[in-house]
């Protein structure tokens, strides 16, 4: 009426008060997103003024925690310089939380997950108002989830103000809650990855909260130093024992060899300190095989290495076996640590943003394919600059007695 939203009731043998609950939302329908406000009112019979009870009051921030600035949370803190979590806990161990994420446009989602901070196996609310399993790390292993599950009650999103605003409950969660925080500038979920990702742990008393940085600087560490080793450092090591003869030698050892051997032993030392940083820092964020054929890789590259050391001497009835056993471990692990950086990538891709991905791919391929095309320019000119060696026809005496 005239503007006004007017809702006209009778309420029979109600005794001398009445108890009643208004709430009422600025702009979405009912019931899909919870009251902007909300209060408790008493009206009694002898027509006396009316005594508003809040029914939600603002609780006082735990010891530990910043004081939120909504009403009826506790507790906020800033998940980065975009997003802001707000929460409260009850006495039974349930959290309600709310995640502000300060874009109109593109995705952002809350995950619960099962263990730690994996994403896979995790429930997500997203902006659009659906729940999901996160099955996997692409796009078509992420399901939409229509029982809603940990996310069926008091659960919501919406654009308010210009951001997006989820909210949620979880029952029983006890003394603290593992949160996974991600979202998109710009495009849907969950076709487009997410532009950040971060782990948070709210606790009920307030005083254990701790943001979890993702591990995107470390994962573009681990990946420019493994394409470094496996797309520059050892294919020219290859190069060096292959064609390096005309270099000479020290102390009666070819320094092709000695530079070949400094520069493998450097690579298996390197990949394997980065393999066990990345095993510590984030071995459940991985797919496509990527940490076991890790540890194949490592084990194979030693194994390699440590038959170089033990080389029996050219004269050595053995030579002949090692230059096949060398030949073929050293194929193998190539092969492999090709296949390792090509699933390296394809995580980097599923988990980070393709920015990454793509500087490091371009990073890989261009060191294969000048050491590729160096090895068979060096090859050709090894044949064409070979000595011909001229045939002589034997020369047979014949003495005549």
């Amino acid at each position: 009426v005239s503007g006004s939203q007017v809702i006209r009731f009778s309420v029979a043998n109600a005794g001398s008060a009445l108890s009643l609950l208004v709430a009422y939302h600025a702009s979405t329908a009912f019931p899909a997103a919870r009251h902007d406000q909300r209060h408790g009112v008493t009206l009694l019979a002898s027509g006396t003024q009316p005594t508003p009870v809040p029914t939600q009051p603002t609780p006082p921030a735990a010891s530990g925690c910043t004081q939120s600035t909504l009403a009826g949370y506790s507790c906020q803190q800033a998940v980065d310089a975009k997003a802001m979590l707000h929460w409260r806990t009850q006495t039974d161990g349930t959290f309600d939380v709310q995640l502000i994420v300060a874009q109109a446009s593109g995705w952002s989602a809350v995950a619960l997950p099962s263990s730690g901070f994996n994403m896979i196996g995790a429930k997500a609310l997203a902006s659009d108002g659906k729940v999901y399993d996160l099955n996997g790390k692409t796009s078509s292993q992420i399901a939409a989830d229509d029982t809603r599950g940990v996310f069926a009650a008091g659960s919501s999103s919406e654009v308010v103000s210009g951001s997006q605003v989820i909210r949620f409950t979880a029952a029983n969660a006890g003394d603290a809650l593992n949160l996974l925080v991600a979202y998109h500038a710009s495009a849907a979920f969950p076709a487009s990855r997410h532009d950040q990702r971060h782990g948070i742990t709210v606790s009920a008393t307030g005083t254990q909260v701790a943001v979890i940085a993702d591990n995107t600087e470390k994962v573009k560490a681990h990946g420019g130093v493994m394409v470094t080793v496996w797309a520059y450092i050892v294919p020219f090591a290859i190069i060096l024992k292959r064609f390096g003869a005309p270099l000479g030698s020290v102390g009666g050892l070819p320094i092709a060899f000695l530079l070949h051997a400094v520069m493998m032993a450097a690579s298996a030392v390197t990949t394997t300190i980065f393999f066990a940083v990345a095993l510590s820092e984030f071995s459940g964020d991985t797919a496509y095989s990527h940490k076991n054929l890790g540890i194949a890789l490592v084990v194979i590259m030693w194994a390699q290495v440590l038959l170089g050391l033990a080389a029996p001497k050219k004269d050595s009835s053995l030579r002949f076996a090692f230059k096949v056993a060398h030949t073929i471990i050293g194929v193998t692990s190539f092969c492999m640590a090709i296949a390792q950086m090509v699933g390296g990538l394809r995580n980097v891709r599923d988990l980070y943003t393709i920015t990454i991905r793509d500087n490091l791919q371009i990073a890989m391929l261009t060191g294969l394919i000048f050491t590729c095309c160096l090895f068979l320019a060096l090859t050709v000119v090894l044949v064409l600059t070979k000595p011909k060696v001229e045939k002589t026809t034997p020369t047979i005496e014949i003495q005549r007695k």
